[in-house]
């Protein structure tokens, strides 16, 4: 009896590709195992070792996108051609994904188009019931894009380069997934050739116009001649370790979040900045980045170097700035210390001084409509009972005379608080009395001349409070309007 035939040895650069490709997909910690997957599938090399490692791990079934982003010509068509034959001869399910890509544009070309791909994606991935894209990204990909972003002064979250799984746009429920970062082109290319597929060639990798180009064809043969072929998984390695410390530093950053900031309908507050300033730099800055996404503006800062400039600017005025400094911000944004608090919002608009006097009807009811507040004022002989409404005042009817009026703050304007041993600017006051500068010019005064007599929500005057020898007395009593 003869016996059974024994399968075929894999060849050493196919069990060699399964092997890093399987711990890549552990590392994606992705547990879905129902509906489709998506495959993003250009037909170069990567995407096609990706897809035929995939069909032979997965139990899923899988869904080629290939997106045409129309800036190739003849040479995408080709592309598109070769892709949809070589799915349909695996009997692989394949679409075609056709996208415009906006020539012109303040992130350049190459962003662009992966925005485009990248929306293009997750409207596939919806419709076909998916929740993941696996792309093919490779450890030199990886490599080249921690350099990238090092010389663009990016901060630990660039550094850290791509994740094994992440989202595909935010709040979209979409994952992508990228199994061959541990894996070099090369062993992608003899994992191909070890199976004999072919791929294409994109001609715009010889293109040295484009910064990556540049890196991968000039910079990276001189580092693996001086530093050896490790290189690349050397810079590739730091990206995953300062990966698992960013893990760390996020949750610092969920819970400072919680801990200082406050959203509101329009604004975000981040307070106390006393306390934040004890936080760590890389925290604060994760802090303030969360603070301008709150802030709700759909023109709020992009790019990595736009940005952290912004971070570092609001980092200055949160730790060095005066007690009500600004800061404007891209999108109509403005971040506005107020002492101790931060808010970052719509840019204010500089408030018209209230120039308006409306007199003071004695008794009656006045009414300043620039400032909405109304003053109804009755004269009495004796003082009703104390109380704290910093809406009420009682006033010494002779010292207060005639001329009283409703009014917006003055320059010069002077203010001798009740109880204080002396008379100083009423801009001093606000400043003791830590009122955000926005709010100054809105706050209604009753005043005579240059003095003012009451500062109507917070403190009436040394020199016109009733007194208990006071003859006549004019009580007061605000309302808004």
């Amino acid at each position: 009896m003869e016996s059974p035939p024994r399968p075929a040895k894999r060849p050493r650069a196919v069990q060699a590709f399964d092997a890093k490709a399987r711990e890549g997909w552990r590392a994606c910690a992705w547990e879905e195992e129902r509906g489709p997957l998506l495959v993003g599938f250009s037909g170069g090399a990567d995407s096609t070792a990706l897809l035929l490692w995939l069909a032979a791990f997965s139990p899923r079934p899988l869904l080629a996108v290939h997106v045409q982003h129309g800036l190739r010509g003849a040479r995408a068509e080709r592309d598109a051609r070769h892709a949809a034959r070589f799915c349909r001869e695996r009997g692989i399910p394949f679409r075609l994904l056709r996208v415009r890509v906006a020539k012109k544009g303040p992130r350049g070309l190459e962003a662009a188009a992966r925005e485009a791909r990248r929306r293009a994606f997750s409207s596939a991935a919806r419709k076909a019931g998916a929740r993941a894209v696996a792309l093919a990204h490779t450890l030199d990909d990886q490599a080249e894009t921690v350099l990238m972003r090092l010389f663009e002064g990016s901060g630990p979250a660039g550094l850290a380069g791509m994740r094994p799984s992440s989202p595909l746009e935010e709040g979209k429920g979409v994952t992508l997934l990228r199994p061959l970062l541990r894996l070099r082109r090369a062993e992608a290319r003899a994992y191909l050739r070890a199976l004999k597929a072919r791929w294409v060639e994109d001609e715009t990798n010889r293109d040295e116009g484009r910064l990556r180009n540049r890196l991968r064809r000039r910079l990276w043969p001189l580092i693996e001649r001086s530093l050896g072929p490790s290189a690349a998984e050397g810079a590739a390695r730091s990206a995953e370790l300062l990966g698992a410390a960013l893990e760390a530093l996020d949750a610092s950053i969920r819970r400072a979040r919680a801990d200082f900031l406050i959203e509101g309908e329009t604004a975000v507050r981040v307070a106390s900045l006393a306390r934040a300033a004890a936080l760590p730099r890389a925290v604060r800055a994760g802090l303030w980045r969360a603070a301008l996404a709150g802030a709700g503006s759909p023109s709020a800062p992009k790019g990595r170097r736009p940005l952290g400039r912004h971070l570092e600017g609001i980092d200055r005025l949160a730790l060095e700035g005066s007690p009500s400094a600004r800061l404007d911000l891209p999108g109509g944004l403005q971040a506005r210390r107020d002492y101790d608090s931060l808010v970052i919002g719509p840019r204010a608009k500089a408030a018209p001084a209230q120039r308006r006097e409306v007199p003071l009807k004695i008794p009656g009811e006045t009414i300043h409509a620039g400032l909405g507040i109304a003053l109804r004022a009755r004269l009495r002989r004796s003082a009703p009972p104390p109380g704290a409404d910093r809406l009420a005042a009682v006033l010494d009817a002779d010292r207060l005379g005639e001329g009283a009026v409703q009014r917006g703050r003055r320059a010069g304007d002077r203010f001798h608080p009740a109880g204080a041993p002396g008379g100083r600017k009423l801009k001093e006051y606000f400043i003791d009395r830590k009122v955000p500068r926005g709010e100054r010019e809105r706050i209604p005064l009753l005043a005579v001349g240059g003095e003012v007599a009451w500062v109507i929500g917070h403190q009436v005057s040394e020199k016109f409070r009733a007194r208990p020898d006071s003859r006549r007395l004019i009580v007061l009593r605000a309302e808004a309007v």
